[in-house]
């Protein structure tokens, strides 16, 4: 997902003549480099939605048993300016808008189709203030994204050959 997720980001802000950085996120988030912003994917948690389903198939000369359950991913997508950002430039929040608004674009939801996914609708843009590395106070905004899959596991189950059985004298 984190492949799909950063190939659309850096496919659609290069389109718009943007250069940015993505990447994936699983602690302390480093950062920007002097001349691009820097969008940080982390994944946040994996929800079970409803209930894991079994069902028993036969094909061909094999049984086999499916199993499957809804998941919802959820990833937090925040952006982080360059110390020497310009301020004629667009700001952290007018970054994080656009890539809200690709992430909910007809390419993004063409993308989960093909990977057999969907994509929820993001709700709120938040400021979210962190201490940087010189102890001052920085806006880190950022947005939560809810990707949905149904996972399927396929297990072959043993058949049972028929038989017949007697007792005979020894």
């Amino acid at each position: 997902m984190f492949t799909l997720l950063h190939d659309l980001l850096m496919a659609e802000f290069a389109e718009q003549g943007i250069a940015v950085q993505v990447m994936q996120s699983y602690g302390d988030i480093p950062p920007a480099r002097e001349q691009e912003p820097l969008i940080v994917v982390q994944h946040l948690a994996t929800e079970r939605v409803g209930w894991q389903s079994h069902q028993a198939r036969r094909r061909a000369d094999r049984a086999e048993l499916i199993e499957q359950q809804n998941h919802a991913e959820t990833f937090q997508i925040s952006v982080r300016l360059p110390t020497l950002w310009p301020t004629d430039r667009p700001e952290a929040m007018d970054l994080l808008t656009t890539a809200a608004m690709f992430l909910q674009g007809p390419r993004m939801v063409e993308a989960a189709k093909k990977a057999q996914m969907s994509v929820q609708s993001i709700k709120t843009l938040t400021s979210n203030y962190i201490q940087n590395e010189q102890k001052q106070w920085e806006n880190l905004p950022r947005f939560e994204l809810v990707i949905c899959r149904k996972l399927t596991l396929s297990h072959d189950v043993g058949t049972v050959e028929q038989f017949t059985h007697g007792i005979y004298p020894v």
